[in-house]
């Protein structure tokens, strides 16, 4: 009879840990990671490496202009900004490996095999891409995201994070956009 009562009460203490861990996936989140930023579709597997632990998630638009021609945001966790994102459709390419657009990142390398035309750089805590695209007078659309460095102290994942979001980003805003 004993037994049987060491028996109950392990199985007891490790359902309670169990029902008290049911929530436990390495991660604190108390809140689901959005599947859409700035009014764009964005895969919640690319979005959320971006995205630091905390109770709730949202978007502060940014960066917008009255005239249509570009759109932003940030992306806050429990109030402080984890990352911007500005779409811009321009009238001519602006290449993220120029000199001119060098002043937006530290340690730039250039996006290859972006999976559309265009071109695109990743650095530290940044990423450009500038995409052909043909509607509404503006045949270029560019995307310029700003991730906080805090949200991932491993610079190396951080900008493997930063680039699949830019890449699938874009693609899912040249798509909305309609561009050939």
């Amino acid at each position: 009879m004993i037994v049987r009562t060491n028996r109950l009460g392990a199985a007891l203490i490790a359902l309670s840990f169990a029902a008290t861990c049911a929530g436990c996936s390495g991660s604190d989140r108390g809140y689901s990671v959005p599947t859409s930023v700035c009014g764009f579709p964005a895969p919640k597997s690319a979005v959320g490496p971006l995205l630091p632990n905390g109770d709730k998630v949202r978007e502060v638009p940014g960066g917008s202009d009255s005239g249509g021609t570009s759109r932003g945001c940030d992306v806050l966790v429990d109030q402080k900004r984890a990352f911007s994102v500005t779409v811009s459709k321009v009238k001519k390419f602006y290449d993220p490996m120029s000199e001119l657009e060098s002043f937006k990142f530290t340690d730039r390398a250039e996006m290859t095999r972006l999976g559309f035309e265009g071109a695109g750089a990743v650095g530290d805590k940044s990423s450009m891409v500038s995409a052909k695209c043909g509607v509404d007078g503006a045949p270029y659309v560019n995307v310029d995201v700003t991730v906080n460095r805090d949200v991932d102290s491993d610079t190396s994942k951080r900008r493997k994070d930063l680039e699949r979001f830019t890449r699938e980003y874009t693609t899912g805003v040249l798509k909305n956009l309609g561009c050939a």
